[in-house]
């Protein structure tokens, strides 16, 4: 597994789901050279409230204020994941989208979360697969989504690619 170096920033008037489409599709190409005869996926995830990306927080305070947004509240959780290979020049991307609730939070409990380090290196400032999962009331839609890659999707995928056999 490699984390290729992609810029992810916005780009004027994107939508959410071209944004992560896109990104997804920029990491596979980020290392499309270093491994030619190799099936490459790549990822990104994204939350999205009331039509707005929220990305990874940069400091305590905006996760905070991603926090104070989404608590009490439902958000889509977008993955654009992409499935390359080189030797047929294949270039398949596709986006999930997955439904979260998030239970109503006290300012307490929202820095007491905040406190544990987990919020920093996550969209929407929560990690549905560590302590954030404590915050989620409810989700609809695939909950490896949620984390950060679709597997079921992507299965799917790799099987009407020819890659995965079916079970």
């Amino acid at each position: 597994m490699r984390i290729p170096e992609v810029n992810e920033s916005l780009l004027p008037n994107e939508n959410p789901y071209a944004y992560v489409a896109r990104v997804s599709a920029l990491k596979a190409e980020a290392v499309w050279n270093d491994f030619p005869t190799s099936w490459i996926v790549a990822a990104d995830t994204t939350v999205v409230i009331e039509g707005s990306i929220l990305g990874k927080p940069g400091s305590e305070e905006e996760a905070k204020t991603m926090l104070s947004l989404l608590q009490g509240r439902t958000h889509m959780v977008l993955t654009g994941y992409s499935v390359f290979y080189r030797p047929t020049e294949l270039c398949d991307t596709e986006v999930e989208t997955s439904l979260v609730t998030m239970m109503p939070l006290s300012l307490a409990a929202i820095e007491q979360y905040i406190a544990s380090g987990e919020s920093l290196d996550k969209a929407g400032a929560y990690a549905m697969q560590g302590l954030g999962g404590h915050l989620i009331e409810r989700i609809e839609g695939s909950y490896s989504n949620i984390v950060g890659l679709p597997t079921s999707s992507l299965i799917r995928k790799l099987r009407a690619h020819g890659v995965l056999a079916d079970l």
